[in-house]
């Protein structure tokens, strides 16, 4: 699988955090440029999801630049755990080759993680959750950085306690649970995961208000930075400073 990049999109691509790993369970892989779990939203009676037990499953996906395009190998899938509500770290499964729904729900995933294109319309969470999630537990990130330690150790404990997390070989990968997974949480099981109250607090409440469809994050994606920025000015617990790096990094505007 190939997705086509333009000069100005292999080099701002090669500025982004995505080219360095060490967050989300990342591990440091020698010469592997993107290598994690990505969510993929398909229909409740689509085959995979009722394979997998729910509509959202993530699939172990690796990406290279290569001569102005991205080589995507899948290595396999695994189902939602905040969904389904399960307890335990899976292996993946193996896929076979993927039919079309699949691969074209995967690839505009992608693309929107590298900003190629808006997300689409029925996609619950965005990359931006993952910016929000970052900005609430603390994040204040500089390009050059990346988020401080005490934030990687919050986002992966997040992960571990309630995202979905799966082996490869003897690596461990790892992705957020997803907001309607989340929303039935208490503070105090956040707090107990090692979050500080009030960034549980304040989590609990976007991803409840994402859940009942009273806050849109798929529709923040590729607006303008002011837009983006009043919709942010919403949430408790977000500085400007915050909101300016959620619509940077999380939303893919300049």
């Amino acid at each position: 699988m190939r997705l086509v990049l333009t000069g100005e999109q292999a080099k701002a691509l090669a500025r982004t955090t995505l080219a360095r790993p060490g967050c989300l369970l990342r591990p440091r892989l020698p010469d592997v440029y993107f290598r994690r779990l990505v969510p993929v939203h398909l229909r409740d009676d689509h085959p995979l999801a009722r394979g997998f037990g729910a509509p959202l499953i993530h699939l172990l996906v690796d990406a290279k630049p290569r001569g102005g395009a991205l080589d995507v190998r899948v290595f396999g899938g695994v189902a939602d755990r905040s969904l389904r509500g399960i307890e335990k770290l899976e292996p993946l499964q193996n896929l076979g080759p993927l039919d079309r729904e699949t691969a074209n729900a995967l690839v505009t995933r992608l693309e929107r993680i590298f900003g190629l294109q808006p997300p689409a319309e029925h996609e619950r969470a965005t990359s931006i959750w993952e910016a929000l999630v970052t900005a609430l537990l603390g994040g204040q990130v500089v390009e050059t950085r990346g988020p401080a330690r005490a934030v990687i150790a919050r986002r992966n404990s997040l992960v571990r306690e309630f995202g979905t997390m799966a082996t490869h070989g003897r690596h461990v990968f790892g992705a957020l649970p997803d907001p309607v997974g989340l929303r039935g949480r208490r503070v105090y099981e956040l707090s107990m995961a090692g979050l500080p109250h009030p960034a549980a607090r304040a989590l609990l409440l976007v991803a409840r208000r994402v859940a009942q469809r009273k806050l849109d994050l798929a529709a923040l994606f590729g607006k303008p930075r002011g837009a983006v920025l009043d919709a942010l000015g919403t949430i408790d617990g977000l500085s400007r400073a915050r909101r300016d790096f959620i619509a940077r990094y999380g939303v893919g505007v300049a």
